[in-house]
């Protein structure tokens, strides 16, 4: 079995995002924190894990906000 790096789970986690499958890329995210050999790594996979966990919320309410607009 191969080795799971940062570099992989960042890359998963990016595609899941891309395809709206924030729950995935949220799981991903950690994965690549853990696995971050540079603190700024880290810091950037739980910064992207944390938005993954509030991004459903944020689309419904920026949609939400966008047709309330609409006349």
């Amino acid at each position: 079995m191969a080795r799971l790096t940062y570099i992989y789970c960042a890359t998963m986690a990016s595609q899941a995002e891309q395809l709206g499958r924030y729950s995935q890329a949220h799981t991903h995210w950690i994965d690549a924190s853990r696995l971050a050999r540079k603190s700024e790594n880290r810091v950037w996979a739980e910064l992207r894990a944390e938005f993954c966990l509030k991004a459903p919320i944020f689309i419904r309410d920026r949609h939400e906000n966008t047709d309330s607009k609409t006349i």
